[in-house]
């Protein structure tokens, strides 16, 4: 994993150097994908390994200091936040946790994908926004073996979280070998390892709608800022999605 991310950095700056692309930092939240394990917000550092999500605070650069570590007891897939609220995809449950005022995370939840959790492995990276988290539940890894488990469950879900403590499904939709996705205003692109990276519209309120779709097969993508780049496991494709209509392929990058 270590090396898809390698690549992935030098993708990014790959595609800053010419004059395609400019990501705006400030659009942090936005710029998030499937590998993403870290975030930086105000004077803390939230990370997650394979099974803890881990807070340093980091007030005093030269001296940062671990204050809280939570044991999450499950293989970890990624970390998202929005407005100070951390959703954690691990290979069983979509667990939420909200940041108090000293900058420590308070869990509120842990959804179980599965009651019959034993018998499926899946991998099940999660985003969200304006009260909706957004779930790929999918039983092929980007490398292309299986996640674990010997049902083959692979689906888009829409869970309401107006909710923290009690996150409602209130859609699944059927997909191949969903992977990794990625949310700019009101839209949400989702890749997937064996077919294209499909482009939904939010209305907000919950609901999706299919308005697009780019070919070939992926496992991660980052879209931000009308652009957007798709990693797959021979390169990285950027694209320019300004008009949803007409989304254009701007530059390759061989890996």
């Amino acid at each position: 994993m270590k090396q898809i991310l390698s690549l992935f950095v030098c993708g990014l700056l790959f595609f800053s150097c010419t004059e395609v692309v400019e990501y705006d930092a400030t659009q942090d939240s936005a710029i998030s994908g499937k590998y993403n394990t870290m975030k930086v917000i105000g004077d803390f550092i939230y990370a997650v390994t394979d099974s803890e999500l881990v807070t340093l605070d980091v007030s005093d650069s030269e001296n940062p200091k671990e204050i809280d570590r939570h044991d999450l007891g499950e293989t970890i897939e990624n970390l998202y936040e929005t407005e100070n609220v951390l959703f954690i995809g691990s290979d069983t449950d979509m667990h939420i946790f909200k940041i108090n005022g000293n900058g420590i995370p308070e869990i509120q939840s842990s959804t179980q994908h599965f009651e019959f959790a034993d018998e499926v492995g899946v991998c099940d990276p999660v985003v969200a926004q304006n009260d909706y988290a957004y779930v790929t539940i999918s039983s092929v890894a980007p490398s292309g073996d299986p996640c674990g488990g010997w049902i083959n469950i692979d689906e888009l879900r829409v869970y309401d979280v107006h909710d923290l403590t009690a996150p409602d499904l209130i859609s699944a939709s059927a997909l191949n070998s969903p992977q990794g996705l990625s949310i700019d205003n009101d839209l949400m692109f989702v890749t997937n390892l064996n077919s294209s990276t499909l482009v939904y519209q939010l209305d907000h309120e919950g609901g999706i709608t299919l308005v697009n779709s780019i070919p070939g097969g992926a496992h991660d993508v980052i879209a931000t800022g009308g652009k957007v780049l798709i990693v797959s496991k021979t390169e990285i494709n950027q694209y320019d999605y300004s008009n949803v209509n007409d989304i254009r392929h701007y530059a390759t990058l061989k890996l």
